[in-house]
């Protein structure tokens, strides 16, 4: 699923920068509110946004959703970073992350993991 979320996440954030044209600036602003809209309806239906509440189907469906926007809005961000220093895209992706130590990593909720042979 990460990777899945990941793959679609790059792809989103290259449709609004190339083929919306409104930058990664524009694609990041509108991934920002995405993002908050999915946390804020995720509380608003759950009653809780903490990765170790999440034993429903529809509490595990905002989190992969909240995943899916996170990825994409990091991506934006990076390649955004990328761009403007002239630096390459795994560089700015690093110094994106230098940048943002706060940003908490969501745990993937229990039972998200399948074992082999189970």
């Amino acid at each position: 699923m990460i990777v899945a979320t990941t793959t679609v996440g790059t792809t989103m954030a290259d449709y609004a920068d190339r083929s919306l044209g409104i930058g990664y600036v524009g694609g990041s602003l509108i991934l920002f509110a995405l993002l908050m809209s999915v946390l804020g309806a995720w509380r608003l239906a759950t009653g809780s946004v903490s990765v170790s509440s999440i034993t429903t189907r529809k509490a595990q469906s905002f989190y992969w959703v909240t995943i899916l926007f996170s990825n994409t809005l990091g991506t934006a961000l990076g390649d955004w970073l990328a761009d403007a220093g002239r630096r390459s895209r795994l560089r700015g992706r690093a110094v994106a992350c230098r940048r943002a130590p706060g940003r908490a990593r969501l745990a993937e909720p229990q039972g998200s993991r399948r074992q082999l042979g189970g």
